[in-house]
């Protein structure tokens, strides 16, 4: 998934204004004591979506409250629409 995620160069989309990245409401949780991450770091689903509208794709944080990623550091990608197919891992995949 996160060759995919690569390939379909949505962190760079989003620098260049092309993709919008929203977190899904009600995603944000705290994050489990297991990571041992500081006090106050949330899980959560962030969503992109394209000029139209329309989400293609969904990752997964960790958010330390400086704004940093925790755990990998990386965000990890669980829905992509990309090119006409949909991959997905681990999230149920949204009507498109």
């Amino acid at each position: 998934m996160r060759r995919i995620f690569i390939i379909g160069e949505f962190e760079e989309r989003v620098q260049r204004g092309e993709l919008t990245v929203r977190p899904k409401p009600g995603s944000e949780h705290p994050a489990p004591a297991k990571l041992n991450e500081v006090p106050g770091t949330v899980s959560r689903i962030l969503q992109y979506f394209d000029l139209k509208g329309e989400l293609v794709a969904m990752t997964h944080e960790y958010v330390r409250p400086d704004g940093t990623l925790a755990a990998s550091g990386k965000r990890d990608p669980k829905w992509i629409f990309l090119d006409g197919v949909i991959y997905k891992q681990g999230l149920r995949a949204p009507q498109h």
